[in-house]
């Protein structure tokens, strides 16, 4: 346990300066809030002392209070404005408001600590996920990654505030209240905290406990957070199977299974608590006992008893505070372990540690004898490919679906990092090139276009690196992807704002949007990735006249299923099960009578039969 506490704290150390100011006035605050009872076991001595000067009966000694002998002798008389009592009281506020002022202050610089490192944090976390692999997303969820950037961040926010603070103040206050208690009676103190040794043996016993139920509740929180995303997302395709009561049924099994282990953490959580008071309340009860005969007897004055009685209710707070740390510990224990093991998840895809010296690409690529596999024991996606491409010319790729053709693509960009001194650019090997000018310089079009939910301007200007895109040069890529017409058939036209996704356009307007935005950025290398399937044949016939200028400044890969997007290519490649079966141009491709041109008798097939 106190390696892993030790191992939380260390991220306190960047942050020390608002957690020692912090700790510093949390000093005069209980320095101050243990002098209080002080103040009132003087009044009450006091007040004993003016009523047996009055005649009234003695019970016990009289503790004479040092203000007495520091002011006028005539304020604490019998005479006085209410025998002297209120100085007691004047003194007693002034404290109080005294030590709320540091109150604030403390609590203010504990807060500034918290809210920073868990700002830096979050971000820190942010970052490394956005320079993870495309393999690591492959396979994560993204309901769990928004539990670890959202819950689990708050829970560690909740420790390094409140459970450092209120931390802090309990070890001092066990530090100094039995002080003060053994000043006034060290027989008193040994009676009342002979039940306190049972406290750590009850935190021992919860703790392991409760740091298992709350895993397993964070666990339920991510499939909880997993399931509502998917049903969010796919609610149409919910509705269209009318798979809605269903939907609610999974959810609900889930949100019932969150909500049983939750209980069982309350249970834990709630029986904390409880237990600590409970040995509070036999320490107080030892102490009345044996406080009250100590007072008749003549060894304590009222005012000590009650002074001591104080100190001893005092120690309640940090013994529930003792409660919460633990519990907060507990969670964002976990929660860091968690968020952890993200950030120890390495970011194998980065620049070389001696980057080629390039700042611009012209576009030549080649692949020599290029195998690649997804995982070490794994199949081969792609088998001594070799191709070249210079710059300026396009290649095609077909194939059959698992063929390998978009996994080509995702090496270029190093989505997948390939082998070493198998896939080159400009003579360089990939891997040498650094990555902001190796991406920053290529425009892809995914075969699954990916809309933000900003306007479609916006969306257009993505991929512009450096300066501020220009709105109108963005309007001609829009113009050449033929998607404008559309786009300003809406109010709004370039400043509609998409829905998530871009769920309100048509398949073919987001893939039209996606062709504009690669173009914008003025690419060496274009990468079109099949996106043109969702396009009718006229529409694909005029953003292909449109993109025939662009193509001639960038070397251009195209991916698709269509012999009609493809024929005008400078070469085409034909792979089969990761290996490149037919080279070619178009007429000689179909001369081979292969793959290739028995792929475009079908669709001249099903061309005519649309027609007839």
């Amino acid at each position: 346990m106190l390696r892993d506490l030790f191992h939380l704290l260390r991220y306190v150390k960047p942050y020390w300066r608002p957690y020692l100011w912090g700790t510093l006035t949390l000093l005069i605050v209980d320095a101050l809030d243990t002098f209080a009872p002080k103040i009132v076991m003087w009044a009450v001595d006091h007040l004993v002392f003016v009523t047996q000067g009055q005649g009234g009966q003695s019970v016990g000694k009289v503790v004479d209070s040092p203000l007495t002998s520091l002011l006028p002798e005539g304020w604490f008389g019998p005479e006085s404005f209410m025998g002297g009592m209120w100085f007691y009281g004047l003194f007693f506020v002034v404290t109080v408001a005294v030590t709320g002022f540091f109150r604030y202050h403390m609590s203010m610089q504990y807060s500034h600590g918290a809210v920073n490192l868990t700002h830096d944090l979050r971000g820190r976390f942010f970052s490394h996920v956005q320079r993870l692999p495309a393999k690591y997303h492959d396979k994560s969820k993204i309901g769990e990654l928004m539990t670890l950037a959202t819950s689990d961040m708050n829970a560690c926010r909740e420790f390094f505030w409140v459970g450092v603070l209120i931390g802090i103040d309990t070890a001092f206050y066990f530090t100094m209240v039995p002080i003060y208690m053994g000043m006034i009676s060290w027989k008193l103190l040994l009676a009342s905290l002979c039940t306190l040794p049972l406290i750590p043996l009850i935190v021992w016993l919860l703790t392991s406990r409760v740091e298992k139920r709350y895993d397993e509740l964070q666990k339920q929180y991510d499939l909880l957070a997993e399931r509502a995303r998917e049903s969010y997302a796919g609610a149409k395709v919910i509705k269209s199977f009318a798979q809605e009561a269903s939907e609610v049924r999974t959810f609900g099994k889930l949100a019932r299974e969150y909500q049983r282990r939750a209980l069982k953490l309350a249970a834990l959580d709630s029986l904390e608590q409880p237990l600590l008071v409970l040995l509070l309340a036999l320490a107080d009860l030892a102490m009345v006992i044996y406080g009250g005969y100590l007072v008749i007897s003549g060894e304590l004055s009222v005012g000590q008893f009650s002074a001591f009685f104080m100190y001893l209710i005092k120690l309640s707070g940090p013994m529930v505070g003792m409660g919460w740390v633990v519990t907060l510990y507990q969670r964002a224990n976990v929660s860091m372990k968690r968020i952890e093991e993200v950030l120890n998840t390495p970011a194998d895809i980065v620049d070389a540690p001696r980057p080629a010296n390039v700042s611009r690409l012209r576009g030549d690529i080649e692949a020599r004898g290029l195998t690649f596999r997804f995982f070490d024991n794994g199949p081969a996606a792609l088998s001594d490919v070799s191709l070249s491409v210079k710059a300026g010319r396009t290649l095609a790729i077909v194939g059959a679906v698992g063929s390998g053709k978009s996994t080509l693509l995702n090496l270029i960009t190093r989505l997948y990092d390939p082998p070493p001194g198998a896939l080159f650019i400009d003579g360089i090997d990939v891997r040498e090139i650094p990555l902001e000018v190796l991406r920053t310089q290529i425009g892809v079009v995914p075969q699954e276009t990916f809309l933000f939910s900003e306007t479609i301007l916006q969306n257009l200007g993505l991929g512009v690196h450096g300066a501020k895109p220009d709105p109108e040069w963005l309007k001609q890529c829009a113009r050449l992807a033929q998607v404008e017409p559309d786009i300003l058939a809406f109010p709004r036209q370039y400043e509609t704002m998409l829905g998530e996704k871009g769920v309100n356009l048509s398949g073919g307007q987001k893939q039209r949007v996606a062709i504009a935005r690669a173009v914008a950025r003025r690419p060496a290398i274009l990468l079109l990735d099949d996106c043109l399937s969702a396009v009718d044949t006229q529409t694909e016939e005029a953003i292909l006249r449109g993109l025939k200028e662009v193509m001639k400044e960038c070397t251009t890969l195209i991916v698709s299923h269509r012999v009609s997007t493809v024929e005008h290519a400078d070469e085409i490649i034909v792979l089969g099960e990761g290996r490149v079966t037919e080279r070619g141009t178009h007429e000689e491709l179909l001369a081979k009578g292969g793959y290739y041109a028995d792929l475009h008798k079908k669709q001249q097939l099903e061309a005519e039969l649309s027609n007839a």
